[in-house]
């Protein structure tokens, strides 16, 4: 199932059969790849990012955003 990921005020996950709206005080830990940025969030739940597919922004500013939000020290 192909996922769409916007972060904005929080993280918003959606599909053709639903969306959901996570906090970023649910991230636990984000590690990225040569490929990809990884959010790790409670309850074992995992949220790959393709460096390559962002429409707007890019994987740099998008992973300084999330560290200043998510408050992680990494």
């Amino acid at each position: 199932m192909l996922c769409h990921v916007e972060i904005g005020e929080d993280i918003l996950m959606s599909s053709s059969q639903s969306e959901r709206h996570v906090s970023f005080s649910d991230v636990e830990d984000l590690f990225e790849t040569n490929n990809m940025i990884v959010i790790m969030l409670k309850g074992s739940m995992t949220v790959p990012l393709a460096k390559s597919g962002f429409k707007a922004g890019d994987a740099e500013n998008c992973l300084n955003y999330l560290k200043e939000r998510c408050l992680l020290k990494l």
